[in-house]
């Protein structure tokens, strides 16, 4: 059984480096994942955490510019976990890194950037702030006071600030009634002023956002997205890009932290975006995904930020 070191300097010479090379490698993704201390270690004799750990200094000892990565932190106990997504968020600083899971936590937590697929479609992309402001997944304001006997008449006079859609009445804890108030943005400066104008003794004025759960659930399960994907035609394929000899997949992939450049469709005004498959059956074909991703994307026809 090889050890840590071992294990590297394998892969090191799969892809033809030199023992100089190689030896450096190794001394700075060890120390990068923390298995300073078992570098001499079996792998067999590693925990599930180390092995994983191990596996993405294996993955990066070539030092690629993209590194795929499927349900890294399944099966971790918490502190495994934490230490996995700290790891996956530094990498994201020197390299583009896609990670695929169900746990959507967990992406939450590793992830500034998102992109929902439901039956193989791309039907949303973006920070999970800008999901919440295109697609409707509004937080809310959670209120806890001493309103006074008529619950209902102070969920009807919160009603009346600007901006507030809803407020719904919570249960009644003691001597606190809860609210919980629906509407465009954080609105807890305004139910403050309202509560200190009104005299109600405040015990907790917060604000919540939608999870990540509750916007995949808005997407997929209904709401507007859910109906434009629904709705949209089936996707055409474009003309076949032909992959090069003995290649499995071609990709154009912009460097780390460079700005992808838009597609033509999108430049002229169109609200389109153009990506790759990832069936290897179907090597270089285009998806022009039209319809599931127009969904109120103020952003449409402009040229995308770095």
């Amino acid at each position: 059984f090889l050890n840590a070191e071992e294990t590297l300097d394998f892969y090191g010479r799969l892809f033809n480096m030199t023992p100089e090379v190689r030896r450096e490698r190794i001394d700075s993704l060890i120390s990068m994942v923390g298995l300073q201390r078992a570098r001499k270690r079996q792998l067999k004799e590693y925990s599930k955490g180390m092995t994983r750990r191990i596996g993405l200094a294996q993955a990066l000892i070539n030092e690629p510019e993209l590194i795929l990565l499927d349900e890294p932190t399944s099966g971790l106990d918490p502190l495994q976990r934490r230490e996995v997504r700290d790891l996956v968020r530094e990498l994201g600083s020197e390299h583009t890194v896609l990670v695929s899971s169900h746990i959507l936590a967990e992406i939450e937590a590793m992830c500034p950037r998102v992109l929902v697929l439901a039956e193989g479609r791309l039907v949303a992309d973006g920070s999970r702030e800008e999901l919440e402001a295109r697609l409707g997944g509004q937080g809310a304001v959670q209120v806890e006071a001493v309103v006074g006997p008529d619950a209902e008449a102070a969920r009807a006079l919160m009603e009346t600030l600007p901006g507030v859609e809803k407020v719904e009445l919570g249960p009644r804890v003691g001597i606190h009634q809860s609210f919980q108030v629906h509407g465009e943005g954080d609105l807890r400066e305004d139910v403050g002023a309202l509560a200190a104008s009104q005299g109600w003794a405040l015990r907790e004025l917060s604000f919540a956002s939608r999870s990540l759960e509750e916007l995949f659930a808005h997407l997929v399960a209904g709401g507007e997205a859910g109906a434009a994907f629904e709705a949209a035609p089936a996707p055409t394929p474009a003309a076949t890009v032909p992959a090069p000899e003995g290649a499995g997949l071609v990709l154009e992939l912009p460097q780390a932290g460079e700005a992808p450049a838009p597609p033509e469709s999108a430049a002229t005004g169109g609200g389109t975006k153009i990506i790759y498959s990832l069936n290897p059956f179907d090597r270089g074909a285009q998806r022009d995904l039209g319809a599931p991703v127009e969904v109120d994307d103020p952003t449409a026809g402009e040229e995308e930020g770095a």
